[in-house]
């Protein structure tokens, strides 16, 4: 039996968020879990997390100060 995710947009999520909860996920599970991702493509969807379509498929190294 596999445990899957259905579809998370990355550009949406932080992508060391996302890659935390898939890694904990899968060695709760005893690496069964299966992860699909997309990229996303409404308007509507980047709006609402704040991301711009320019972010979509690379994200920006941001400096800390």
């Amino acid at each position: 039996m596999r445990l899957g995710t259905a579809f998370l947009l990355l550009p949406l999520l932080h992508p060391v968020d996302a890659a935390a909860q898939v890694a904990t996920l899968d060695a709760v599970s005893g690496s069964l879990v299966v992860c699909s991702v997309g990229l996303g493509y409404t308007d509507r969807e980047f709006d609402l997390f704040g991301v711009t379509r320019s972010e979509r498929t690379a994200r920006r190294r941001r400096r800390c100060k």
